[in-house]
């Protein structure tokens, strides 16, 4: 389909800056499934934001690019591109994983930049001039690109590139020819120093903050900045992009550079293996804790869990003034998940406490008391069965519940059917015992129910039955998981059920009455091998989807998105 793009500052992020918004239009253009024939710019200045320029509610990026039009084309619809993580989004370019020798997956983005940005005139005369000073002289550019240290949450490791960092990577470079270095550099102390150790240099007269604690001028300014301030900005960066390679921090600028020219080397200062830290503040017993333990076993080489149970009443809100009001220890991690019920709370009776960075989690639909939620924040589920429960406007991750298959141990299944088993909380009404209890009576099955035992015994449990039923309901989203056919599965003992949660995507026979669970069961007891057929079948299903080896990469890329929003540079 053809469209026009109106592009927009992110209304959910206003203090990303110019150069986020630069991504994000490059990103969205090359994810979309459109044609896009026509681009409107509608970035509007504001004031303590990423984007203080002109004046205010001037539109800003017409002042720099040329607007975009393909000739003898019509579109037949308008998309509004205004927020920061939209569906289009699907992978965030400004990530350290794309810089130094995975810099290539950057590339793909300079077909998209060629096409769909054009600088106003006035601005490529004035680009052509300072390249050609800048490369007055020499045989190669060096490009020294330095972020202040208010950018620290920006980076991979909490901090910024040390000086002795930058000054040991210059002297590894090839010297064998003739090297002119741009300081590209948004603070005077920092200036000074390298002008000092770097001799053959050049940088331009910028406006820049007077010392390196403080951020570029340009960032959440109480005064409009004016439109040539706006143009040098974006000129040093575009400078940046005609050097053959740069040393640089973590940055939407250096990303931008390294988008701009294909053949431009990055080598990105920072340490590769410190580890982002997740706070898991939630039940630490029975499934929801077993979860979040056993998805760690996966994601530790990135992440640090830290784990604090809930509590309940008055000591909830005791724990949320402490950590999060008082002590504000939630800055000390990157990410914090939690159950969605925590966000109603926080919504309702805290309203000043930043969500950015946290995710909340819905384990079964009972936890979404109602829809009026902030897309400022992050949501995810367990199942797809809840997705539907959550307004369209709202993005949520889904991080789907599974098994650990290494804390069970797996027993082929006999073609005995003598015994039926139920696993859950029989108070809770959606689950349905009374339905397994007439099951079992109607086929004369003997009955057993794990309700209480430790996980140790549990184990045995699974290889004390020869089949497990499922009859929660009687709507999908009556479940999420469950857990307990998973983990009867990878014990080698197979599970019929009705089509719930996660189970609803396992192969086997589903019902939805006592007498079509009666059938089904009929049926195994005239046809054993249909029984031990279906064991295999379900253990190979779950071994190959629906281990947490397979599904923490769902959960990375929660992190990965919930944290790279939360400092875009």
């Amino acid at each position: 389909m053809n469209i026009k793009l109106v592009f927009q500052h992110a209304e959910d992020f206003p203090l990303a800056g110019f150069f986020s918004d630069f991504n994000r239009l490059l990103k969205f253009l090359f994810y979309t499934n459109d044609n896009v024939v026509e681009i409107e710019f509608d970035v509007r200045s504001l004031l303590n934001s990423g984007i203080p320029f002109i004046k205010e509610n001037e539109e800003i990026f017409s002042k720099v690019f040329l607007p975009y039009k393909e000739p003898n084309t019509t579109y037949e619809k308008i998309v509004y591109l205004n927020r920061f993580d939209i569906e289009h989004i699907k992978s965030n370019i400004n990530a350290e994983n794309l810089y130094n020798k995975q810099r290539n997956k950057l590339y793909k983005y300079n077909e998209i930049f060629n096409k769909y940005i054009k600088l106003q005139a006035h601005l490529e005369e004035k680009l052509k001039i300072l390249t050609t000073e800048m490369k007055k002289d020499c045989e190669q550019t060096i490009g020294i690109f330095v972020r202040s240290n208010a950018l620290t949450k920006g980076q991979p490791t909490g901090k910024m590139p040390t000086r002795d960092e930058y000054l040991e990577t210059i002297n590894n470079l090839d010297k064998s020819k003739n090297i002119k270095y741009f300081l590209r550099i948004d603070n005077n102390e920092d200036l000074e120093f390298y002008k000092k150790n770097l001799l053959n240099n050049y940088h331009t007269n910028i406006k820049r903050s007077l010392t390196n604690k403080k951020d570029a001028p340009h960032q959440n300014c109480s005064e409009y900045i004016s439109l040539e301030e706006l143009e040098e900005i974006l000129l040093e960066v575009l400078l940046l992009s005609k050097c053959d390679k740069i040393i640089h921090c973590v940055s939407n600028m250096a990303a931008a550079s390294l988008i701009m020219n294909n053949n431009q080397e990055s080598i990105c200062l920072f340490n590769e293996n410190k580890k982002k830290k997740v706070l898991i503040w939630s039940d630490p017993t029975w499934a929801i804790g077993r979860i979040h333990h056993d998805i760690e076993l996966y994601l530790k080489d990135k992440y640090d869990f830290t784990y604090i149970p809930y509590g309940d009443g008055a000591y909830i809100r005791d724990l949320i003034n402490d950590l999060f009001v008082n002590n504000k220890k939630h800055f000390d991690f990157d990410t914090i998940v939690t159950s969605i019920w925590i966000y109603y709370i926080l919504r309702d009776e805290y309203p000043n406490i930043s969500l950015h960075n946290w995710c909340f989690t819905a384990h079964g639909s009972s936890e979404i008391k109602d829809t009026n939620l902030s897309n400022l924040t992050n949501f995810a589920v367990t199942s797809d069965s809840i997705l539907e429960l959550f307004p369209k406007n709202i993005k949520v991750h889904i991080t789907p519940n599974g098994v650990e298959d290494s804390h069970f141990i797996y027993k082929e299944t006999s073609s005995k059917l003598e015994k039926l088993g139920w696993c859950g909380a029989p108070a809770v009404q959606s689950k349905n015992i009374g339905c397994a209890i007439e099951i079992a009576k109607k086929t004369n099955l003997l009955f057993t129910v794990a309700r209480t035992l430790s996980f140790d015994k549990l184990k045995n449990w699974y290889h004390s039955i020869d089949l497990l039923i499922v009859t929660a309901g009687p709507n999908k989203e009556a479940e999420t998981g469950p857990l307990p056919p998973f983990e009867a599965i990878v014990s080698g003992t197979p599970v019929i059920g009705t089509p719930v949660g996660n189970f609803r995507h396992v192969p086997g026979p589903k019902f939805n009455t006592i007498e079509e669970a009666v059938c089904i069961i009929e049926d195994f007891k005239a046809n054993p091998e249909k029984k031990v057929a279906l064991a295999k079948e379900q253990y190979e299903f779950v071994m190959k989807f629906w281990t947490y080896k397979t599904l923490s990469e769902s959960w990375r890329s929660m992190f990965n998105e919930v944290i790279e929003k939360n400092h875009p540079q």
